[in-house]
């Protein structure tokens, strides 16, 4: 930890075959609306995950290889609220509410694992997030749509060989590669 070295372990996929989904969702309520406009108008579907996974086995490998595949996506939009007076150009717009600090995410993960024998270990794993949103700013409360939008993706692939010799000595040799980009406008092409 000293090292500033990271080493992350994640969830590989069993002998046999299991899977899991969830999804719920709610809202924001409240009546204190002189500093949260318009919380008071409950929306059950305001904000909401849905994630699952699935893993086992591969296939015609006599159980050797696994995987694991995992992905969620969550909404949020927010309990930060605008109103849609006028638009990016100056003229009168709808009045709707908006919700001010929304965020979009998505995240994913595909973990292989072989066993060449009882001694060594392959395991392959990407992992990938993005993130689409609009952070709060109070001087646009009346022009939501004129706050720039925000973009984040990442791309992380691990390769890692274990050789283990005994119950107290191994090696772990890992190899990783890491992509991330950002982006913010309010218009993709001025």
């Amino acid at each position: 930890a000293m090292s500033g070295i990271t080493n992350t372990v994640t969830k590989e996929g069993g002998q046999s075959y299991k899977g899991f989904m969830q999804i719920y969702s709610g809202g924001h309520l409240s009546n204190f609306t002189e500093v949260f406009p318009h919380i008071n108008h409950f929306d059950p579907v305001q904000n909401y995950n849905f994630e699952a996974n699935v893993g086992g086995p591969i296939p015609f490998t006599n159980k050797k290889a696994t995987f694991l595949m995992d992905g969620r996506q969550e909404y949020r939009d927010g309990w930060l609220l605008g109103f849609n007076k006028y638009t990016t150009t100056g003229k009168k717009a709808d009045g709707k509410a908006v919700g001010m600090n929304w965020s979009r995410t998505w995240i994913g993960q595909l973990n292989l694992s072989y066993w060449a024998s009882k001694y060594f270990k392959f395991n392959l794993e990407g992992l990938f997030s993005k993130r689409n949103y609009q952070d709060y700013n109070h001087f646009f409360a009346w022009e939501p749509y004129g706050r720039p939008y925000k973009f984040s993706t990442s791309y992380n692939t691990t390769f890692t060989i274990t050789n283990t010799f005994s119950s107290s000595a191994f090696f772990t040799l890992r190899a990783s590669w890491f992509k991330h980009k950002y982006q913010s406008y309010l218009y993709k092409n001025p």
